[in-house]
Order: C-alpha cells, then sequence, then structure tokens
C-alpha cells in the first residue's frame, strides 16, 4: 500500500510547486508587478518560477526537513 502512497506524495510534491507559480505569476499580473504579457510569456515565467520553488524548496528541506510543506508534503515518497 506504500507503493500507493509514495506515487500520491510524488504527484503532490510535483504539482503543488507548478500551481504555487502559477498562482504568484497571476498576483504578479493583478498586482502590476509583471508587465502584461502574452500566453506564451506566461507559460515560460511560469516553467521558471516552478523550477526557482522546487530548488528554493528542495534546499531549505534539506537543511530544515519540517519545511517539506513547501511542496505540499513533508514527507518525501521512496522509490
Amino acid at each position: 500500500m506504500s507503493g500507493v502512497n509514495d506515487y500520491v506524495v510524488s504527484l503532490i510534491r510535483t504539482y503543488v510547486p507548478m500551481l504555487t507559480a502559477a498562482l504568484l505569476v497571476w498576483v504578479g499580473q493583478v498586482t502590476g508587478i509583471l508587465i502584461v504579457m502574452n500566453a506564451n510569456a506566461k507559460v515560460t515565467v511560469v516553467l521558471v518560477v516552478t523550477g526557482l520553488w522546487y530548488a528554493l524548496a528542495r534546499t531549505l528541506e534539506r537543511r530544515w526537513p519540517q519545511l517539506g510543506w513547501l511542496l505540499g508534503s513533508k514527507r518525501t515518497p521512496t522509490y
């Protein structure tokens, strides 16, 4: 059963950074922090922010494991 749970945890830890990045870009656009962009530029910015968010969260999680929630789950999947 842990295989299913690990699968779900891996999905959560993959998609939470994507949703977080999309939300951050949206907030940036609504507040005027980011300039108005076309759809292609938004996708690119979301992808870059996703990568940065994931890298930052993993780095912080290595030092302080309780910060795993930044990826949506403190638990790391085992493979």
